[in-house]
């Protein structure tokens, strides 16, 4: 029986090393290095290039190539770097942003090249220069680049502001030993029940048609930290996936949260009369949830208006931009009257 209980709570601890970073981030879509210029992991630097509002995919994805060549250029301070092998680690599309025209696209692409041919340009670069430019530079710019390698000793909850939400997570040697899983960047964590990193392998992403392209794999796979020898990991018990459980555990809190927001508001309303508090709540966690079924509302008010404004105005880029921002407020506000 105690077994049991203790084996329950590792599950509920396991789950709940992500829950409360995981809602701080469902909102968010994007891959976690577009919004990096450049960052170092493990014996690579990545570069990101950007391409906004490029009339198509394959246009985008050129441009965001030279941006992030660009990029490589600028830390190397090199006019060629064409010795030095640079992949396509990812490619991130995004179709008919709301910031552009219809049928545009803007595409970010993260390259990686080995850190040590890299630093070695730019320490070259760095000798070349005049004394008053070593002066100005320092002990080099290679060494200001943000290092988003896991540490081992890392806190679950560092780990999560640097890479998200795992696509998985497992649980072995009865929660002794927790599992963080992301394919899309090919790297693995290992976490201590306490929610420490104990170790993390690099082997390259996994393909996935959702993620955008993908180099293949790395021929070398990076690790560091403790591993189990070979002939325990034989014998373990069978690894517990709490992928689901996470999921369902997110909803939950999801809901308990609209409702506390709800509380809140009906209470500063209605500060001096409890029973109108309590109308008002019900009242309100009703809504919140009609809204929430029927999905991102400003998104479906965005699309509307410029299916609206597209048939008014094909051939007046201005009159079309101003007319689709009218509407869109116009639909939310007859939305929110609904309601």
């Amino acid at each position: 029986m105690r077994d049991g209980v203790r084996h329950a709570g590792a599950i509920m601890m396991a789950v709940g090393m992500v829950l409360s970073s995981a809602l701080l981030a469902m909102g968010a879509n994007r891959p976690f290095w577009t919004e990096q210029a450049m960052f170092r992991f493990g014996e690579d630097l990545f570069f990101v290039g950007r391409s906004t509002c490029a009339p198509t995919a394959e246009v985008g994805r050129q441009r965001a190539y030279h941006a992030a060549i660009q990029e490589v250029q600028n830390y190397t301070r090199a006019a060629e770097v064409g010795n030095v092998r640079i992949e396509t680690q990812m490619i991130y599309e995004e179709p008919n942003p709301e910031s552009c025209r219809e049928g545009q696209t803007s595409v970010w692409r993260l390259l990686r090249a080995p850190a040590h041919r890299l630093d070695k340009l730019n320490r070259i670069a760095l000798q070349q220069s005049d004394p008053q430019e070593m002066k100005r530079i320092g002990t080099g710019f290679y060494q200001k680049v943000r290092d988003l390698t896991p540490k081992v000793g890392m806190h679950k909850d560092e780990v999560f502001e640097l890479f998200g939400q795992p696509k998985s997570i497992t649980m072995l040697q009865a929660g002794t030993v927790i599992r963080w899983e992301y394919p899309r960047f090919g790297f693995t964590l290992s976490f201590d029940g306490n929610g420490y990193v104990t170790g993390w392998k690099h082997a390259g992403p996994v393909s996935s048609a959702k993620a955008g392209s993908f180099s293949p794999a790395a021929s070398q796979e990076l690790s560091a930290g403790v591993d189990q020898p070979k002939q325990i990991r034989q014998s373990e018990e069978p690894a517990i996936d709490l992928t689901k459980q996470l999921e369902k555990l997110q909803i939950q809190n999801k809901g308990l949260a609209e409702a506390k927001e709800a509380r809140r508001h009906c209470e500063r309303i209605y500060s001096h009369d409890s029973s109108l508090q309590e109308s008002c709540t019900k009242y309100e966690v009703s809504k919140r949830e009609r809204l929430q079924a029927s999905g991102d509302i400003g998104l479906d008010a965005s699309r509307a208006a410029k299916v609206i404004c597209n048939s008014r105005w094909p051939n007046d880029d201005e009159l079309r931009q101003s007319c689709q921002g009218f509407e869109r407020d116009r639909i939310l506000d007859l939305q929110k009257r609904r309601y």
